[in-house]
């Protein structure tokens, strides 16, 4: 005869409705006892042995993992690829922690995503598909940096402090150590509100991992437009003046004293440093149509030549400006620079005629100031 199997799992068992207790010596079909052996060993099959673990019975073991509702509680993990919201329902999803209610949270309707905070943008102010807030003025606010397997020192920081204290650190980093280094090579962080109310480029070097930083300013920009640059403005390598795109210029002055030399028709030159710009000791005897020393004097003796072996580099500019003249003659001058020398030429004011130099200075000396660029 065949034995008889359980239905269990796949559906339940039937067996004999018995209105009354069983007595001793009362039948029991054969098949209602053999589904109720089948039956447990499914069951115990399903279970393995110690279902329980360390716990004292299977149902313990599953309040520790189930809520009354058959939800999940506790620590949980997953072996394989997760999806959550399939379905893409509009459905919060939120992750709290210790005083954080909001420590992740992804909208639902629109997969905006929030650390800290679950209205994206906070208030309504802005655009963001990305959403960090933290407590202001605090190491707990909504900073990022980031690290690499090389060391523990931040490659960046994005320190987003409070309104006015705003930065972005490079190999450097600010923690309750105050403001560190975090490469021996240099360090850069730019930021506004670091110096009083302006927008900031600061750098410091030669400081150890983790040793403290003192910040130099090198540009600055203030609420009126103002641009400091501490050093040196430069275009390949090269320090720049303004108006002139060539790296290398170098603006340079100096003051002429034009006397009355020794011998008769002759000049007495000297050029004197006002600020960076060139010292040509006193000449004497300066004569027309001749070159001594580092002047020149053309035989009309109304050109007179700074010579460029005189000077710092190749001038490539230059202009002069009467700044004394004894003989009280009404003169205006002429500048031009000729193969790196600096020609300086007088006229009278009146009649637009060159004047000889030699004749001007009888009466007394002619001082000019010569603002001069030189090509280094």
């Amino acid at each position: 005869m065949a034995r008889t199997e359980s239905a269990y799992p796949g559906a339940l068992d039937t067996f004999i409705n018995q209105a009354t207790d069983f007595n001793p010596g009362d039948a029991i079909p054969s098949t209602d006892f053999e589904k109720m052996m089948d039956a447990i060993r499914k069951i115990e099959t399903e279970l393995g042995t110690d279902p329980a673990g360390s716990l004292t019975d299977v149902k313990t073991r599953l309040a520790v993992s189930l809520n009354n509702d058959g939800t999940l509680k506790g620590p949980f993990s997953f072996d394989d690829a997760v999806t959550i919201n399939n379905s893409e329902a509009d459905k919060d999803f939120r992750i709290a922690a210790v005083g954080a209610t909001n420590a992740f949270f992804v909208q639902g309707s629109d997969g905006k995503t929030g650390f800290g905070t679950a209205v994206i943008p906070h208030g309504g102010e802005g655009y963001a598909l990305l959403a960090l807030e933290g407590t202001d003025g605090s190491a707990a606010g909504p900073h990022i940096q980031a690290t690499t397997a090389a060391d523990d020192y931040p490659l960046m920081q994005i320190l987003n402090w409070a309104h006015d204290e705003v930065a972005i650190y490079f190999d450097a980093y600010r923690d309750a150590g105050g403001e560190l280094s975090s490469d021996a090579g240099s360090n850069f962080r730019i930021g506004k509100g670091l110096t009083a109310d302006t927008f900031s480029i600061e750098y410091d070097s030669g400081i150890a991992q983790g040793a403290a930083i003192t910040w130099n300013t090198g540009i600055s920009l203030d609420t009126s437009g103002n641009v400091t640059v501490a050093g040196t403005l430069k275009a390949n390598g090269n320090g720049v003046i303004e108006g002139d795109t060539t790296g290398g210029r170098v603006r340079r002055a100096s003051y002429i004293t034009i006397a009355n030399g020794s011998n008769a028709n002759t000049l007495k030159c000297t050029l004197t440093n006002r600020w960076n710009g060139d010292t040509i000791a006193e000449t004497d005897n300066v004569a027309k149509g001749a070159t001594t020393g580092n002047f020149t004097l053309d035989a009309g003796g109304t050109h007179l030549t700074i010579e460029a072996a005189g000077l710092s580099g190749n001038v490539v500019n230059a202009i002069a400006n009467v700044i004394h003249n004894a003989s009280n003659t009404i003169i205006s001058n002429w500048t031009e620079v000729v193969s790196n020398d600096i020609e300086i030429q007088l006229k009278l004011i009146t009649t637009g005629a060159a004047q000889d130099i030699t004749v001007l200075v009888d009466t007394g000396s002619v001082l000019l100031d010569v603002l001069y660029i030189t090509d280094a």
